[in-house]
């Protein structure tokens, strides 16, 4: 794949300014890269074959620009932690968090990314998880930027006491975490940890 080429493919994915750095990580390290439908269970994988010496790396092509820059940089991370570490390694362990920080801190800079995404970004770099989606504050920061915002806001965004719909049941949350938040399904009293960042909706005949 040629500079050039690979750079004018990540322009369409990624803010224009990071298209060289990922051309040069795709090529540099030699993966296969690949395109991917929305996928609701993850938005990027890392895939490493022993017998035949294979790297693949897929990202959901629906992503918006800096979503689609952060989980790319992710799952370059999970390749470069491989090579130095060997494959036996905790998969978000700390061997794989001080390359997320190596890859990623070149970007980390206000002529790649928004300063609204910048500022919780620093925040999940300190000790970042298996995911953007775990990190409620960046999860919210990137979401802004998505084409289509169907959702009417965001659990963290919902007050104890008050009831909401997510994923068609109806559940009042009780207590606030730092990431997740204690809630009861009211038809059934069941009692479940949702992740602050869940996108639901609030009952209408609610007033905040």
């Amino acid at each position: 794949m040629e500079q050039h080429t690979a750079q004018k493919l990540f322009a369409k994915f990624v803010p224009e300014s990071s298209a060289s750095y990922c051309a040069n990580l795709w090529i540099g390290l030699g993966f296969e890269f690949k395109l991917a439908r929305s996928r609701s269970s993850k938005l990027g994988d890392y895939w490493y074959s022993s017998a035949v010496k294979r790297h693949k790396i897929t990202v959901n092509k629906d992503l918006n620009t800096y979503s689609f820059l952060v989980t790319y940089i992710h799952e370059v991370a999970h390749m470069v932690a491989g090579i130095r570490h060997g494959y036996r390694i905790k998969p978000h362990g700390e061997e794989w968090k001080s390359c997320f920080k190596e890859v990623m801190y070149p970007l980390m800079k206000e002529e790649v990314l928004p300063e609204d995404v910048l500022i919780p970004l620093h925040d999940y770099m300190i000790s970042p998880g298996a995911s953007s989606c775990s990190d409620p504050a960046l999860y919210k920061a990137l979401a802004k930027y998505d084409a289509k915002q169907d959702f009417q806001l965001f659990l963290s965004d919902v007050p104890v006491g008050a009831s909401f719909v997510f994923g068609k049941r109806i559940f009042r949350k009780e207590k606030t975490m730092r990431t997740r938040a204690l809630c009861v399904e009211v038809k059934n009293g069941h009692r479940y940890y949702i992740s602050q960042a869940a996108e639901v909706k609030v009952l209408q005949a609610q007033i905040f």
